[in-house]
């Protein structure tokens, strides 16, 4: 199955999940530095979007929540770990930003609250180092965790 198929059901499986209503935030874009404080204080879920394999070849956060935004279930996973709660704010990971930008847009879209697009990304962008480069905290990847 191709990306924009994953993607297409994503947004349906989301809209289907979450109930019509009330206006999202606009979302906002952070550094890996406010995306460190806000899941070490618990006003955040940091949400790591790569695939197992970029998991695998860098780490992951300690403080994230590895969930592989191209899975097919990618969109019923997201709303069974925030119990279906759109009013759990969100910061989103990606490697370098594109697709945390892309998948925050999709959330703000769909009526989260609070979703925070990690623009440096684990690896850097133009935006800054990244979580790695910064020198934050990485461990091994851990599929069970």
């Amino acid at each position: 199955m191709n990306l924009s198929k994953l993607l297409l059901i994503f947004c349906v499986t989301l809209l289907g999940a979450i109930s019509a209503g009330n206006a999202a935030l606009a979302q906002e874009k952070i550094d890996v530095a406010t995306a460190i404080n806000l899941a070490q204080n618990g006003d955040a879920l940091l949400l790591d979007i790569r695939t197992p394999a970029e998991w695998k070849k860098t780490g992951v956060s300690p403080l994230a929540t590895t969930l592989n935004m191209h899975s097919s279930s990618f969109g019923e996973d997201l709303m069974r770990l925030i119990n279906s709660n759109r009013d759990v704010p969100i910061a989103v990971i990606c490697a370098t930003g594109g697709r945390s930008a892309y998948l925050s847009s999709l959330l703000d879209d769909a009526g989260f609250s609070a979703v925070y697009d990690v623009t440096e990304g684990m690896l850097g962008s133009s935006a800054g180092p990244g979580w790695i480069g910064a020198g934050l905290p990485t461990i091994a990847y851990n599929p069970s965790r």
